[in-house]
């Protein structure tokens, strides 16, 4: 039998992660015609996001919108992603058979964890590919420190 280790705050993420998805299926219903999004909802593009030894890695892909279309900022612990896809120009809406791709605004928050340097990330956008590195800091919160009792 092998001894499985658990994380709560792991498991914790894990759970949002689903009922993010249950909420961003259920808000997909409200789409209208040939693929708009409701301004108030908006869409979210699929993210991946890794832990690695020295940094987190957010990958989104978000083909179809130019660099300038995005707006990369952090305040009070939270990265957020903002962006419009815009639609093609449809000149008979009527001869589509199928819309699936998105377009409008879009808007992704992530939680920064505690090790994470907000002051030195960086963002790179390739081929339709969003790549945000976060560093750890470098005494973040997954190192130990020593407290000695005064007398």
């Amino acid at each position: 039998m092998a001894i499985r280790k658990t994380d709560p705050l792991r498991d914790l993420a894990r759970l949002q992660e689903q009922m993010n998805r249950l909420f961003d299926e259920t808000s997909a219903r409200t789409l209208g015609p040939a693929g708009a999004v409701d301004e108030a909802h908006g869409w979210k593009p699929p993210v991946d996001l890794v832990e690695e030894p020295d940094r987190y890695l957010l990958l989104a892909d978000i083909p179809g919108v130019t660099a300038a279309d995005l707006k990369i900022h952090v305040e009070k612990g939270v990265l957020r992603v903002d962006g419009v896809r815009i639609a093609p120009s449809r000149r008979h809406p009527d001869s589509f058979l199928r819309v699936e791709r998105r377009h409008g605004p879009f808007s992704l928050a992530i939680y920064l964890p505690p090790s994470a340097d907000p002051a030195a990330i960086k963002a790179a956008y390739k081929a339709g590919v969003l790549e945000i590195s976060l560093p750890k800091k470098v005494n973040g919160a997954g190192s130990r420190l020593e407290i000695s009792l005064e007398d």
